[in-house]
């Protein structure tokens, strides 16, 4: 089996470089670092301050909010738990999309790609029967990325090769 380069070749990029690369790709970068980072920290402290929290807010006299909220909504270790959980996973796969689109992997590029198609898709879907602004917004943020993954980031990666 011989290996070539696809006929494509990447285009040289002649704007201004942040670090090395494009500034798309750093915003990129950064929303889904920071993203990713949130959420890590989130599920982190869901799981770890679940009895401390609960037994804090509990003991205030004046928190009627919480009170109010806790007689509406039924709240379980098991459920904290599972939330805590999807929160650090979904903060560990923002982190390697960042890292990938750093290092300008296409492997990922491609995962990225159909991961943000699906989210997309769910988005809309989402924003039909219940309308957000702030849903809107994210749709929005993931369909840029949607485009600059498929039509955008190409550019810059390195050839691909190809079976022949």
């Amino acid at each position: 089996m011989e290996y070539s380069h696809t006929s494509e070749e990447p285009v040289q990029y002649t704007g201004e470089l942040y670090y090395g690369h494009p500034l798309g790709l750093v915003a990129i970068v950064l929303y889904k670092a920071v993203w990713g980072s949130l959420e890590l920290v989130t599920g982190i402290l869901l799981i770890g301050t679940r009895h401390l929290v609960a037994r804090e807010l509990l003991e205030d006299p004046t928190n009627a909010l919480f009170r109010f909220l806790l007689s509406r909504v039924y709240v379980s270790d098991s459920r904290i738990i599972r939330t805590g959980i999807v929160f650090v996973a979904l903060g560990v796969v923002n982190l390697l999309i960042a890292t990938g689109t750093w290092y300008r992997s296409w492997k990922l590029r491609n995962a990225m790609l159909a991961f943000f198609s699906v989210v997309e898709v769910f988005g809309i879907e989402h924003l039909v029967v219940r309308p957000s602004l702030l849903l809107l917004g994210g749709i929005f943020a993931d369909g840029f990325i949607v485009y600059y993954l498929w039509l955008v980031l190409p550019k810059h990666l390195p050839a691909r090769m190809i079976k022949r």
